[in-house]
């Protein structure tokens, strides 16, 4: 085969494959019908301009040169094999070629990366500050409540014993009224669940009165399940009443008034004023102002003094005989004491 001839098939037949992907099937030629024996004007004339094009590049190939060489002078690579990626596709490394002449490295240009979409962060924003509101200690917790909400925070309920009424709030856990917070912070509302009363004051009420007041709280106890401490008093106003003014019923006393206690279960201790219980001094042989004295500083308040029709002893005249009751009894201290004189001698 003519070296011409043989140097038109690789160009042709590398132009080919430079044009054709390697997973597109390459089509094969045809022969036409050897019957149509009509010349194809357009093959022949492509195989005209083929031989021209070699032709001339025989003629100004440099000495030295190889055949069939398309990369320009001293080049040995040929057309870039589809099979490689564009960025794997350039002419090999900077170097001696066949023939001793130095090659030229060229880059193809690299294929763009695709460009990707960003993806929509969304902008982060401050939490922002609530201002408590003021105005809750009293109200429902279902206002409450609200209101927070409408503050832009989030209330929780916090329950506790209290005598006020059911769901009243109490205070505010760690904030105050007015104060700068974070936006959506949890605030503590402490409500009543009013399972306590206040204890009063039951001085000078009877047993029965003291019931009726403590139940009127939500006490669930009787004037029977009362625990009564006697204090001996003096004082007749007092006798059968709760008395707190003497050392022994306050120490006696539980609790006093202002306490809270439980509605359910509460055991109250009070002081019941019972009349004091006095012996009665001997005054036998006194004279009527010394007998009836002493009986009075022993604590006695109806002491009287009363002449007997007997003959008095020796030395006994307007002497006091004895007293009635008897000496030595004890008695009341609001008992009538009557003290008994010997007339004059």
């Amino acid at each position: 085969m003519d070296p011409l001839e043989e140097d038109l098939r690789r160009m042709l037949a590398a132009r080919a494959r430079a044009e054709v992907p390697d997973d597109t099937p390459v089509p094969r030629f045809v022969p036409p019908d050897r019957r149509d024996r009509r010349p194809s004007w357009l093959l022949m004339a492509g195989v005209a301009a083929a031989v021209v094009a070699v032709v001339l590049t025989v003629t100004l190939l440099p000495r030295g040169g190889s055949p069939g060489a398309v990369g320009g002078p001293g080049s040995t690579g040929g057309a870039v094999p589809p099979s490689q990626t564009a960025a794997s596709r350039t002419t090999p490394p900077s170097g001696t070629g066949t023939n001793g002449s130095t090659t030229e490295t060229t880059a193809l240009p690299s294929t763009p990366p695709r460009s990707t979409p960003p993806r929509s962060t969304p902008t982060p924003t401050g939490t922002g500050t609530a201002t408590v509101p003021g105005g809750l200690v009293g109200l429902s917790w279902e206002v409450a409540e609200q209101r927070l909400v409408d503050a832009g925070l989030q209330p929780y309920k916090i329950t506790v014993g209290s005598p006020l009424p059911v769901d009243e709030v109490i205070l505010l856990e760690g904030v105050s009224a007015g104060e700068e917070v974070a936006a959506g912070l949890s605030v503590g509302v402490a409500v009543s669940d009013s399972s306590l009363f206040v204890m009063p004051d039951l001085v000078n009420t009877t047993l029965d009165q003291a019931a009726q007041m403590l139940q009127s709280l939500g006490w669930t106890g009787s004037a029977d399940s009362l625990v009564i401490s006697p204090v001996e008093v003096v004082n007749t106003a007092q006798i059968g009443v709760i008395v707190s003014d003497a050392a022994a019923c306050q120490a006696a006393t539980s609790p006093m008034g202002g306490y809270n206690l439980p509605k359910n279960g509460s055991t109250i201790r009070v002081c019941v004023g019972t009349p004091k219980m006095l012996s009665i001094e001997p005054v036998a042989g006194l004279t009527v102002y010394e007998a009836v004295q002493t009986l009075r500083d022993r604590g006695f308040t109806f002491v009287s003094a009363v002449n007997v029709q007997l003959t008095p002893p020796l030395g006994q005249g307007n002497r006091v005989l004895d007293t009635d009751p008897a000496a030595g009894t004890v008695v009341r201290f609001d008992t009538p004491i009557v003290v008994r004189v010997y007339p004059s001698s």
